[in-house]
């Protein structure tokens, strides 16, 4: 039947049964796998709705087993009684919770008489909502037949949605620093962007003859005009407006407001505690970074912000965060060292331009903008300007005209640079030595040795110099791109597999599951690999996302090659075994391969005890295999280790 139509995919919408949920599982999940396998079908959906009962029980079921073969979930949100934003809202994350790591697309019914929320009643809020929050799968309707009648306006506007280009909307304002009773209401809103009031400053000094107080912060702005109840007004007014507040600025008193910890754990501790309460207190989102003096080294200053702002949103206290730099050499080496190592819990970058000179030309404009999107890599860079024309470019003298152009370019509150290695969605480039490890080279090595076999790993730590971001414009574009730009590699080189090796985030660990097991999926489908590894570490963010691919797409995942090289140097044969029984029962049922690395890293040495270990892994059957980092190193010591890694392996 899919042959003689010519048919893509295949729905499951059975909504009555008399079967059980394993039952039900068994047959729908071998069904579509079998479909894949077969290269009969490209992707299977799901359409269950929220019943309570056996509806939910069913397809619950098979998502839990088989939710790795199914590409969406088309949840029937039109089932539930006529509601308004705010509940689609919450249940379509109660959804994506349910079905986790899948895309969870919205839906409406046409004609007048269904339920849910419409397209007259606030669907296409609600999609921009999920849109800002990086939920939306996409969007389904039930059905043609009533839409045709009217034209199909409404799937025009679903799709206009989705097309919309990679700028931003976002409007930043700063308030409440110059102490002239502007209020929030003052200020026009457009309903049609996002609008954050940044309320300026917070300042960590004391407020009668003011002094450092070591992250203790306190209130510096017009707090009579800009208090508790005028936030929560202003927010209930204009659901698209979020506050949050401002940490530093350029003085405090009549001195500068310096940053200076005593030491890192007590600013911190002082600064969550501190900021918690205020933000709680004024019904705050989130924090802008605006310090511009420093007794604190860059490092310092990296590790008190960057932990602030990831305990912050660990503890669920803001939503987002931005930081404030401008062009000056202090600045800039503060917040480029903590932008390498916490720019993945950064929201936004307002950049200063107006610290440029005031007669800065469109040119000069344009240019500054690409020279810090190159320094904040992957950051969305926010233009601006100052409301007294003091510096850089005016909105008189061609702001708007930048900021076109931008827009024009899909860059406008997003990365570009020509200078720097930049994010291609998936669209892979070679990376490795690639004279003296070419498609000859390969082809040639396995000639000679039929037991070898080379793969390809995905990702690593840089990119000339910069972190390499794992950072998808959207799921399905991502994986298209890769699959694509792998397989043409893959090819060229004769490799057998890929290894996934991403160590920085720019998405949630449930899109990164997503990319990467649908494109191990893909590849192995179309016998472009025959193997897979993933090569996570122990850190909170990278396991976060690794873990989440682990739980949707283990089964397709050959060897993990966890960096055991990356715990300290001291590490004991004992806290080696104890590291290994840990992840394995992390990635539980995968072969978990023990590693070293042969340059200075850290990690069980060989020297140490490294084979001793394995030597009792072994005895207990648990050696599943070495990785070794890397190579390169190894050459100048003849390949010692290699050699007797191999030896045990074989023994």
């Amino acid at each position: 039947m899919i042959k003689h139509y010519n048919i893509d995919g295949i729905d499951i919408d059975y909504e009555h049964y008399i079967t059980d949920p394993e039952t039900f599982t068994e047959c729908i999940g071998k069904l579509i796998t079998t479909l894949k396998k077969s290269d009969t079908i490209s992707f299977a959906t799901i359409a269950p709705y929220d019943d309570k009962g056996p509806v939910q029980s069913h397809y619950l079921e098979l998502w839990r087993k088989f939710g790795h073969v199914i590409d969406y979930v088309n949840f029937q949100f039109y089932a539930y009684d006529r509601i308004g934003v705010s509940q689609f809202v919450k249940y379509f994350n109660e959804k994506a919770s349910n079905y986790k790591g899948g895309q969870i697309l919205a839906s409406f019914v046409t004609g007048s008489d269904g339920g849910g929320l419409s397209p007259d009643d606030g669907f296409f809020e609600a999609c921009n909502e999920l849109i800002q929050q990086g939920k939306l799968g996409g969007i389904f309707v039930w059905c043609v037949d009533e839409s045709k009648r009217a034209g199909f306006p409404n799937e025009k506007k679903s799709q206009d949605l989705q097309a919309a280009p990679a700028n931003s909307n976002l409007f930043t304002e700063y308030i409440g620093a110059e102490f002239n009773n502007v209020r929030f209401s003052d200020v026009p809103i457009n309903p049609n962007v996002d609008f954050h009031f940044i309320l300026a400053f917070a300042i960590d000094y004391t407020t009668s003859s003011p002094s450092p107080t070591n992250g203790k912060f306190n209130i510096f702005w017009d707090s009579d005009n800009l208090g508790p109840s005028q936030v929560s007004s202003i927010k209930s007014q204009h659901p698209n407006v979020k506050v949050a507040l401002s940490l530093g600025g350029d003085s405090v008193g009549d001195g500068h407001a310096y940053f200076r910890p005593s030491s890192i754990d007590s600013w911190v501790s002082n600064a969550v505690s501190s900021l918690t309460s205020i933000i709680r207190q004024y019904n705050l989102d989130g924090i802008d970074i605006d310090y511009e003096h420093f007794q604190a080294d860059p490092k310092t200053f990296a590790e008190c912000i960057g932990r602030l702002i990831k305990t912050l949103k660990n503890n669920r206290v803001i939503q987002f965060a931005s930081i404030a730099p401008f062009n000056d050499d202090q600045v800039q080496s503060h917040y480029q060292t903590l932008w390498h190592s916490y720019g993945h819990l950064i929201d936004y970058v307002n950049f200063q331009f107006y610290a440029y000179d005031k007669g800065t030309t469109v040119s000069q404009f344009m240019k500054y903008f690409a020279d810090q999107s190159s320094n904040y890599n992957g950051g969305k860079v926010l233009v601006s300007f100052i409301s007294d024309g003091s510096g850089g470019l005016s909105p008189d003298n061609g702001f708007f005209t930048a900021c076109s152009r931008l827009k024009s370019q899909q860059q406008l509150h997003d990365y570009t640079t020509s200078a720097s290695a930049l994010p291609t969605n998936g669209k892979f480039n070679v990376f490795w030595d690639s004279i003296n490890l070419s498609p000859a080279q390969v082809a040639s090595i396995k000639r000679q040795h039929p037991n070898v076999k080379v793969c390809l790993s995905l990702g690593g730590d840089t990119v000339r110099g910069e972190y390499a971001f794992f950072q998808p414009s959207s799921v399905g574009s991502w994986v298209a791109n890769a699959v694509s730009s792998l397989t043409a590699i893959i090819k060229q080189y004769h490799l057998d597999g890929i290894d996934v090796d991403y160590e920085h985030f720019k998405a949630d660990p449930n899109t990164f599951a997503q990319c990467i097991g649908q494109l191990i999926t893909t590849l192995k489908r179309n016998n472009v690999i025959s193997l897979a590894s993933i090569a996570p570490y122990d850190d909170d963010v990278v396991q976060s996302h690794y873990l989440a691919l682990w739980r949707s797409y283990g089964d397709v995942i050959d060897y993990v090659n966890f960096q055991f090289y990356a715990y300290p140097r001291s590490t004991t044969v004992p806290q080696f075994l104890s590291h290994f029984k840990t992840q394995t029962s992390n990635y539980t049922g995968g072969k978990v391969l023990v590693s070293f690395s042969t340059d200075s890293s850290g990690g069980l040495k060989p020297g140490n005890g490294f084979f001793k270990a394995c030597n009792e892994l072994k005895s207990q059957n648990q050696l599943h295999g070495i990785f070794v980092w890397s190579a390169d190193t190894s050459k100048a010591m003849g390949f010692r280790y290699e050699k007797q890694s191999q030896a045990l392996l074989a023994s």
